[in-house]
């Protein structure tokens, strides 16, 4: 009795610690949101811009505390699968990095993203797959995919966010960002090159969250779901519905 409680105190903790984790995240993505607001708004469009990046962020927050922990008490795996979530997202991290501290040029430039990009799908669709192939259920494959896909764009977005924050240098010397800002940041109303960035770097971070995270994973989700329970009924001798 004593080894099966204290397993499952175990168990209880590996779930909880991801899931804190990501909830984290979900906060510090809010709070470099309103920094970026704070320090760098300088119209009515970028100050509603801000509010509405803080507003959508708190709303994922809110569905991830309510969604994660009714997940969490179904699925004891769900832990470890938002770990893999988060580590995927270190990809993005790299990504994120070399390009703004390492700056290469275009071609080579977009050879890393595709590079990164193939990556962190083909981890998300390979978790999904497992998933589904484990449990023979679609909706765990679906599962898998939005939430490693969720858990990875999030750690992009507050890569990227926290770059606007403490990091605006390492955008602000970026040639491409130079060029871009010279061709026509100067006629966007901005008053300066970084606050043209900061808000050019929030719509990528939010689209790093929703398209390349929560949408993209959820498509592979759909995908890896699909192939996992065709490899376990197959694998069991039964043909797929």
């Amino acid at each position: 009795m004593t080894r099966r409680t204290d397993q499952a105190a175990a168990d209880g903790r590996s779930l909880v610690r991801p899931r804190v984790a990501l909830e984290a995240l979900w906060l510090v993505a809010v709070a470099l949101a309103a920094a970026t607001g704070l320090r760098y708004a300088y119209g009515g469009a970028t100050r509603m811009l801000a509010v509405a990046a803080v507003a959508v962020l708190a709303a994922g927050l809110a569905i991830a505390w309510w969604a994660g922990r009714r997940r969490a008490r179904r699925d004891p795996r769900f832990g470890a699968l938002l770990a893999a979530g988060l580590a995927l997202g270190l990809l993005w991290t790299v990504e994120i990095l070399i390009n703004n501290a390492v700056a290469p040029p275009v071609p080579l430039r977009d050879v890393v993203d595709d590079l990164f990009w193939a990556a962190v799908a083909v981890g998300i669709f390979a978790l999904a797959a497992r998933a589904a192939y484990r449990d023979r259920r679609f909706a765990s494959g679906f599962a898998a995919g939005l939430w490693t896909g969720t858990a990875s764009g999030l750690v992009a977005c507050c890569t990227a966010l926290a770059l606007v924050v403490v990091g605006m240098t390492l955008i602000t010397h970026d040639p491409l960002n130079v060029s871009e800002w010279a061709a026509s940041g100067t006629a966007s109303g901005a008053p300066d090159m970084a606050s043209y960035f900061a808000f050019e770097t929030l719509a990528g971070a939010l689209g790093h969250l929703f398209a390349l995270g929560t949408l993209m994973g959820g498509l592979l989700g759909l995908a890896g779901g699909a192939v996992g329970v065709f490899a376990a009924r197959r694998r069991a001798g039964r043909p797929p519905d």
